[in-house]
């Protein structure tokens, strides 16, 4: 809305019949780079060892296998939502809330207002 006042914006959507205004800012991004330690597997294998013509044995023996340890960087984003009332110039709600290191922008968003909606109807709000 740029190029438009607070007070002017808030008319137009008195005049257009809509009472309510849900706002959502990013608050903060932040990167965190954090160690994945390395890990260490064991596979059994079993070999057939012939010792004569007559007879033999199996033994077994354990493969350590090593993964090596990594760096991954995640991201967290911190939001606030607000719901308020037009018609009384009221503020309703008002939750921070964070998301950490979303698929996509379409499923953080997703699971944002799923958890915005669950906790508006908890505090009845609607």
């Amino acid at each position: 809305f740029e190029g438009i006042s607070e007070k002017q914006l808030i008319s137009q959507l008195k005049n257009t019949g809509i009472d309510g205004v849900v706002t959502i800012v990013l608050l903060d991004k932040n990167k965190e780079q954090s160690y994945v330690p390395g890990k260490v597997r064991y596979e059994p294998e079993t070999y057939y060892i012939r010792r004569s013509r007559f007879y033999g044995y199996y033994a077994t023996y354990n493969r350590r296998i090593y993964t090596p340890g990594y760096y991954e960087t995640n991201t967290k984003y911190f939001f606030e939502t607000n719901l308020y009332d037009i018609s009384r110039n009221k503020l309703l709600y008002s939750a921070q809330s964070e998301s950490f290191d979303p698929s996509s922008v379409e499923s953080m968003a997703d699971k944002q207002s799923k958890a915005i909606i669950k906790d508006m109807k908890k505090k009845e709000l609607f």
